[in-house]
């Protein structure tokens, strides 16, 4: 059985979630609903998918069931420039995709613990690496 799962999602622009927030009226419900920026919307829309198809991949070759109910996650980012960035609101973008994308149950801290990030420069092929590990 696998003992670490490896998850590369290709380019650097990852969204966090909680900046660029839009607020929405809902006549229906008679209140206001706070939604992700477009940006955030699309590129979660497509990673999911990504991750999704890769989810599939690996159940079938390996026999472990998604979602994972218990997990560690590593999460290197290799960005393509020296930009200030923050780790934290990009890792966030990146545990609420996993959610989505039915890798794991949930980003709460009894599911997914302990978790990390860490930034390296790579110029040439900027990317996520996430890897998942002592998971049931």
């Amino acid at each position: 059985m696998l003992k670490v799962l490896k998850i590369v999602l290709e380019g650097e622009v990852i969204p966090s979630k909680k900046n660029s927030k839009s607020l929405v009226w809902s006549k229906k419900h008679n209140r206001m609903y706070v939604l992700p920026s477009n940006e955030y919307a699309a590129w979660e829309s497509i990673n999911v998918k990504k991750v999704a198809v890769w989810a599939l991949k690996v159940a079938k070759e390996h026999g472990i069931t998604f979602p994972l109910q218990k997990a560690s996650c590593k999460v290197v980012f290799y960005w393509g420039n020296n930009r200030r960035l923050d780790n934290t609101n990009k890792a966030e973008s990146i545990h609420d995709m996993l959610v989505k994308a039915k890798v794991i149950a949930d980003d709460r801290w009894q599911v997914l613990n302990p978790t990390s990030q860490e930034s390296k420069p790579c110029i040439t092929t900027p990317r996520v690496e996430i890897y998942l590990s002592n998971f049931s």
